[in-house]
């Protein structure tokens, strides 16, 4: 296994990125985007998804986000319009100086969300995303109340970089990221969206059925009986169906790269 590290400059911060390539190396790049209390290794399956992935020939690269661990910033600074620009940077990054052409895009959570935005980039060839919704004003606005300058106290499922609160911006830009959710997943395909019908963070399952009649064949909705937010017991399943994604969709497009930086 070959492993770098990197620092990705986004908004003029830095964030840490990590990039790994299996041996057998035979295939595209799947990009994994962490949760919102997360960071690029406590995600919930993020790890296991790794692993898996790496195990059918998937290079992959992930990243801390600004206010997440290794990155600079902190949590209680976080809004979406910084996060969404952290997205495409580091897809550029992944384009650019890594010299992949076509990538998968892995996200849960916040990450499934700020994946969506990207969904329909001419480099990206197949997506799983996971417990996200197109109702970002709806699912945290118990978190906030009128004329507060910050959330409530957070928990998630991850150690919070900081105080456990976000701004009040971060709110005021829900209606932004869900607007820009719908745009470019109205044009996207090769979609595994999957959903754990006993999660209380996204708890409404019709928001999973409303995401998949907004994208494009081919496309697959997937329930998952008793799971909750974190997946913990339901691991396997979910790491297998979205592998199998992946494996799938990568057969079906040419394997093109300029160049490798390891």
């Amino acid at each position: 296994m070959k492993q770098k590290d990197f620092y990705i400059t986004s908004l003029g911060r830095k964030l840490y990125g990590l990039y790994e390539e299996p041996e057998e190396n035979n295939s595209h790049l799947i990009f994994l985007l962490h949760g919102l209390t997360n960071s690029l290794t406590d995600c919930p399956l993020i790890e296991e998804a790794t692993e898996a992935l790496h195990k059918k020939g998937f290079p992959t690269f992930r990243f801390d986000y600004f206010g997440s661990d290794k990155s600079e910033g902190q949590f209680k600074d976080k809004t979406f319009k910084i996060l969404q620009r952290n997205t495409i940077d580091a897809l550029r990054f992944a384009i650019k100086k890594l010299g992949y052409k076509r990538i998968g895009i892995w996200g849960r959570s916040l990450g499934a969300i700020l994946g969506a935005t990207i969904a329909d980039h001419k480099n990206i060839f197949a997506l799983v995303l996971i417990s996200f919704c197109v109702h970002t004003d709806e699912s945290f606005s118990r978190f906030f109340q009128k004329g507060k300058p910050s959330s409530l106290p957070i928990q998630g499922t991850g150690k919070i970089k900081g105080i456990p609160i976000l701004p009040y911006q971060f709110y005021a830009e829900t209606p932004w990221i869900d607007a820009l959710q719908k745009k470019h997943l109205s044009k996207a395909k090769n979609i595994l969206i999957m959903q754990g019908t006993k999660d209380k963070t996204v708890y409404n399952m019709n928001w999973a059925k409303e995401i998949y009649k907004l994208t494009n064949e081919p496309k697959k909705l997937f329930f998952v009986p008793g799971a909750d937010h974190a997946y913990k017991g339901y691991e396997q399943i979910v790491i297998k169906k979205g592998s199998e994604w992946f494996f799938e969709k990568n057969l079906l497009t040419p394997k093109t790269f300029d160049f490798r930086i390891i």
